[in-house]
């Protein structure tokens, strides 16, 4: 008889060839049938066997996927492994003499993920089959950001007033040096520090700028007039590109930033920032701000151990190439990984914020969908007021005017 084994499962393929066989028997061997009638019980066990193999591989094969940094370094050539970010998230000394910290942002309502849905839509076809179009509604909303929550949360004078320590701020990857003004004067309250000022000592210096509106005096911070509280800060410039640094410390000589707070470094961190920050952060202190939009973001921050604990608000690119085109760094395993450090994470865009914590969409998740786009992040432990500062800023997102939303899209 001719056996179909296109169709035939491997423990029903196998009792057929044993009545095969049985019925082929007929000389009387004992010994032969005692092997034919116990094979299918060895035969099970077996397929048993392989099957628990199999299953114990894909667990571990997961587990080294999931796990940390650890595990994904392994696809970058000729470098050590980063310690993974860990999931301890990061206590002050306030919240640690309290006894409780939020361990992680409250989970979206299906209102909320609903409204997500609608305005961003992470399954759009250009979010999976072309990205680098930048037509993802995700990419359209974030690719440009302006942090109006930090100015409105800086705003508030008891920010400074009862500030102790020095503002300190880190910008992995300078631009044109707007950025780094803008954190300083919002950081400090010092009106010289000024976005126009800084333009004019540009001069026609050729330096890369997103022009999303930090170059935009009206949309730094406005410092009150009278005896508005100061604050001693520092901004932290770091910049690879040795001539895109020597052009901003050029530029901070002309119009004398260095005596301000600003300070531009030429030096590549993406293996190295814990050891920047031991170095020019005084122990014990938090840094407020760090942006990382180096293009090597993925590593920069997976190497980044004893960093994350010590900061307020973190904001990142994302991309679908470079340093974000390996296999498992997706939107998912990042933002997991930093609210395991306590961060609660948003899309951002100009005045806009969609949470990604605790608000699951399987598109982030996913290796086919990835996204140009623009991350912020409120370390829950130690600046909660500026988590809840952002969590209005969403909340105001997703319900504002629907035929403004409608307006926007057709832009």
């Amino acid at each position: 008889m001719r056996r179909n084994t296109a169709t035939i499962s491997p423990v029903a393929e196998h009792v057929y060839l044993v009545g095969e066989n049985n019925n082929a028997n007929d000389s009387g061997d004992t010994t032969n049938d005692h092997k034919k009638k116990t094979r299918p019980i060895v035969s099970l066990l077996r397929y048993c066997c392989e099957g628990a193999s199999i299953f114990i591989v894909a667990f571990l094969l997961a587990t080294v996927v999931h796990s940390g940094y650890t595990g994904l370094s392994k696809s970058i050539p000729n470098q050590d492994a980063p310690t993974a970010i860990s999931t301890r998230g990061a206590v002050s000394s306030s919240t640690a003499a309290g006894g409780a910290t939020t361990n992680t942002a409250p989970k979206c309502t299906d209102a909320q993920l609903s409204r997500i849905r609608e305005q961003l839509n992470p399954a759009h076809i250009d979010c999976g089959d072309a990205p680098w179009t930048q037509q993802c509604p995700i990419t359209t909303a974030t690719k440009c950001f302006l942090p109006t929550w930090l100015t409105s949360y800086y705003s508030k004078s008891g920010i400074i007033s009862t500030s102790s320590n020095s503002f300190v701020a880190i910008t992995v990857g300078c631009n044109a040096g707007y950025d780094s003004v803008d954190l300083l004067r919002m950081g400090t309250f010092d009106p010289s520090v000024d976005v126009s000022a800084w333009k004019a000592a540009l001069g026609n210096a050729q330096l890369p700028t997103y022009g999303c509106g930090r170059e935009d005096p009206s949309h730094q911070i406005v410092v009150p007039a009278g005896n508005t509280p100061r604050r001693k800060g520092f901004v932290y410039c770091i910049e690879e590109n040795p001539a895109t640094a020597e052009a901003i410390n050029k530029t901070s000589a002309t119009a004398d930033y260095y005596s301000k707070g600003l300070r531009v470094v030429n030096q590549v961190v993406t293996k190295s920032l814990d050891a920047f920050v031991e170095a020019n952060v005084p122990a014990g202190g938090n840094i407020q701000v760090l942006e990382v939009k180096n293009g090597n973001e993925f590593e920069t921050l997976g190497w980044t151990k004893s960093t994350l604990p010590r900061t307020e608000y973190l904001s990142y690119m994302t991309d679908w190439k470079e340093s974000w085109s390996g296999y498992g760094r997706s939107i998912k395993f990042v933002s997991s990984k930093l609210d395991g450090k306590g961060f609660t994470c948003y899309w951002a865009g100009i005045g806009k914020l969609w949470r990604i914590t605790s608000c699951p969409f399987k598109e982030y998740g996913s290796e086919f969908h990835k996204y140009w786009s623009h991350i912020a992040c409120a370390n829950r432990n130690i600046a909660p007021l500026l988590v809840e500062e952002m969590e209005r800023i969403f909340n105001k997102t997703i319900h504002r005017d629907e035929n403004q939303l409608r307006i926007e899209n057709k832009k």
